[in-house]
């Protein structure tokens, strides 16, 4: 999916004007919630862990 959409803000191909603020914001979007997923979870899961383990 992410492959396919850097082409589009590059400017390649023909039509690409019309859909390179989309791909923008595709590619955004997902960069985004591979950082929630990746760095947020996990210490969202750790503080919660923390806070539930009996003394």
């Amino acid at each position: 999916m992410l492959e396919g959409a850097v082409l589009l803000p590059l400017g390649l191909g023909e039509g690409t004007e019309l859909l390179k603020p989309m791909a923008i914001a595709v590619i955004g979007g997902l960069l985004f919630s591979m950082y929630l997923t990746f760095h947020f979870m996990p210490a969202a899961f750790t503080l919660l862990n923390e806070r539930h383990r009996p003394p």
